[in-house]
């Protein structure tokens, strides 16, 4: 099981969520702690994946040093994947 590295800017985002969304987004970083979950690579940043965390909200992380999982940003769909 990865261990993950939640960066600042995603500790800021999520706390700017709504009650309800940032309680899906850690039931998402405990799949994502766990290995599963709807993960994809991003094709226009290599070494990025996100993962669905509700129908229009997303994450992003990345593989950091010693396999840890480093959590980047999230926030709604569009804006999250144009600047992960």
């Amino acid at each position: 099981m990865p261990e993950l590295e939640l960066t600042p800017r995603f500790r800021r985002q999520w706390s700017r969520l709504p009650p309800e969304a940032q309680v899906a987004v850690a039931r998402a970083l405990a799949k994502l702690g766990q290995g599963t979950g709807r993960r994809k690579a991003l094709a226009r940043f290599a070494g990025l994946f996100e993962l669905r965390v509700t129908d229009d909200l997303r994450l992003t992380w990345s593989w950091g040093v010693a396999g840890r999982v480093v959590v980047r940003s999230v926030g709604r769909h569009d804006v999250t994947l144009k600047r992960p």
